[in-house]
């Protein structure tokens, strides 16, 4: 049996996702464009991992085909030639992040809460909030973007936490919320 070889053309990339499966995902999906694809466990008892692959893509053309791909927002705001990789996300737009008044954000978030109550939402709703999110609202919203992204999983935990955040934003700032909240 013969060993195929590698192509010569081959950039080393890496990469970080917020489980495995996503980068598996990532991987089967673009198979033709994937060599030496390596997951690897980022802290016992996180579910996080660290990637690393060759391709013959361009960065851009990478993240062009991560941007397709449900759930791997990780990998795309992380993906970076292997030697310049240093863990960190960069946001999907920041160059481009608009300022959007404190209405619009509470409007976005009650609209979640209804889709979420009513029950019909679909996997197309669950991706644009993801990526709406973080147009919406600044990078260090993390813990925000946790509570209702977890909503589409797990309703019945999450909806009274995310009408817990609604009521606070309401009445108060960001970092107000979050003191209230954890404090």
């Amino acid at each position: 049996m013969e060993i195929e070889k590698l192509p010569d053309n081959l950039i080393a990339y890496k990469c970080r996702a917020e489980i495995a499966t996503d980068a598996y995902s990532f991987a089967l999906n673009n198979s033709k464009h994937i060599w030496v694809f390596k997951v690897k466990r980022m802290e016992k008892g996180i579910p996080d991992v660290v990637v690393t692959f060759k391709s013959e893509l361009s960065l851009e053309k990478l993240k062009e085909k991560m941007s397709k791909i449900e759930d791997a927002h990780v990998m795309y705001e992380s993906l970076n030639l292997k030697e310049e990789y240093n863990g960190e996300r960069i946001a999907l737009k920041v160059e481009i992040q608009k300022e959007y008044s404190k209405d619009i954000q509470l409007a976005f978030l009650q609209n979640t809460i209804e889709i979420v109550e009513k029950g019909n939402y679909t996997r197309d709703d669950v991706f644009g909030f993801k990526k709406n999110f973080f147009e919406l609202f600044p990078n260090d919203y993390v813990d925000l973007f946790r509570v209702f992204n977890r909503l589409f999983g797990s309703k019945n935990e999450y909806l009274p936490k995310a009408k817990k955040y609604m009521d606070f934003l309401k009445r108060y700032s960001y970092e107000e919320t979050m003191n209230k909240i954890y404090l």
